[in-house]
């Protein structure tokens, strides 16, 4: 991918893939009498990637409150505390402690986002 990294990820805390139900098929077969040319062309471009990383184990979260919060969405489970602090961290929200992104560690830090939405 002339020297660029590209990493494709699933979900950060492995959450099983959606699914309509259990047996269905996460990957179909290429189909070119339905597929378009674009789809036939994306399928090529990921059977091109060859490293596959499959992660076992949560290892990234060591807040146990961060944990016990995926934990409950992954099962669908959440509580209104869970809620709570998922809107307590809303940039917008008055009660969201302030962060500045021209200082350390935010000036430094990786974005990772949708569609190159910053």
């Amino acid at each position: 991918f002339g020297g660029v990294n590209v990493i494709i990820v699933g979900d950060f805390h492995q959450f099983p893939p959606v699914a309509v139900k259990k047996s269905a098929a996460l990957y179909y077969p290429c189909d070119s009498s339905k597929d378009t040319a674009e789809d036939m062309l994306g399928r090529k471009i990921y059977e091109q990637f060859t490293t596959i990383v499959h992660l076992k184990e949560q290892v990234c979260v060591t807040n146990p409150e961060w944990n016990e919060l995926l934990h409950h969405v992954r099962h669908g489970s959440c509580r209104a505390h869970h809620i709570q602090l998922l809107h307590s961290l809303v940039l917008t929200n008055p009660h969201c402690p302030p962060t500045d992104f021209n200082s350390a560690p935010w000036n430094d830090a990786v974005l990772i986002t949708p569609r190159n939405a910053v």
